[in-house]
């Protein structure tokens, strides 16, 4: 058995605890450390890639989460408005993007493989040298928006142009 902490290591022990589970809510958050130490960040989307592979993300996650490069296979974001948003070069095969606001977004370079995005609205995106082998895009919207017309024959259904209400 040990010996008894005094008061001072006592706090420095509790300080100490303390730091520690405010980085591993940060991380838990996507976050970086330096929101801890510095609460202006807090608002701020964290740098660099995220990983919610198979998450359902909610509209409160999304403000705070930067996609671009994100692992985000399998995960379930439809129904959500992600407009303006930065997925370029996102690991983001099977994700659910159905009935989804999109307008403006970058996909470029993403990994979209079988990738759900029936009923989206895409006007306006960037989809320049996105795999889209196997997407489904029933009825998605992609008038304005720009994709390598090898995309065309490797994407299963059907796209709608003014689709988006």
């Amino acid at each position: 058995m040990g010996r008894a902490l005094n008061p001072r290591e006592r706090g420095f022990a509790v300080a100490l605890a303390v730091v520690f589970a405010g980085l591993a809510t940060l991380v838990i958050h996507g976050s970086s450390a330096r929101d801890l130490f510095d609460p202006g960040t807090a608002d701020k989307k964290p740098a660099g890639p995220v990983d919610l592979r198979g998450k359902t993300l909610t509209a409160d996650v999304v403000k705070r989460t930067e996609f671009r490069g994100a692992l985000l296979a399998g995960a379930q974001l439809g129904g959500l408005d992600l407009r303006h948003e930065n997925f370029a070069g996102a690991s983001a095969q099977g994700i659910t993007l159905s009935r989804t606001r999109l307008d403006g977004v970058s996909f470029r370079g993403a990994d979209l493989r079988g990738a759900d995005l029936r009923d989206a609205c895409l006007r306006g995106g960037d989809l320049t040298g996105a795999d889209l082998f196997g997407a489904r895009v029933d009825r998605a919207d992609l008038s304005g928006a720009e994709y390598d017309e090898a995309a065309e024959k490797t994407w299963r259904g059907k796209p709608s142009e003014g689709a988006c209400r």
